[in-house]
């Protein structure tokens, strides 16, 4: 019983498609096209640690101080533009 939900919870998104838009309008038979923006923005941020091994061959100040550096913050600000809705530059 266990295996057939899980084997219905991973075939099930291949079948069910929630974001088709059905046409249902006599009237109109032309989809509306989505708007696409030009640009678009995005800024992140939050903590960080680094996972690199420090070697044992420097020496305890050396150590302290890469110790120093591995953990804070990270912060990232980027933007695009959208030349069409399949081409962007980053």
């Amino acid at each position: 019983m266990k295996f057939k939900f899980i084997l219905l919870i991973c075939v099930l998104p291949f079948f069910v498609n929630a974001q088709d838009e059905q046409d249902t309008s006599a009237v109109t038979s032309k989809k509306q096209k989505r708007e696409i923006p030009r640009f678009a923005i995005k800024v992140t941020g939050g903590l960080s640690w680094r996972l690199a091994d420090v070697s044992p061959d420097e020496n305890d100040l050396t150590k302290a101080y890469i110790k120093d550096l591995k953990s804070g913050n990270g912060f990232e600000i980027s933007a695009k533009y959208f030349f069409n809705s399949k081409f962007e530059l980053a």
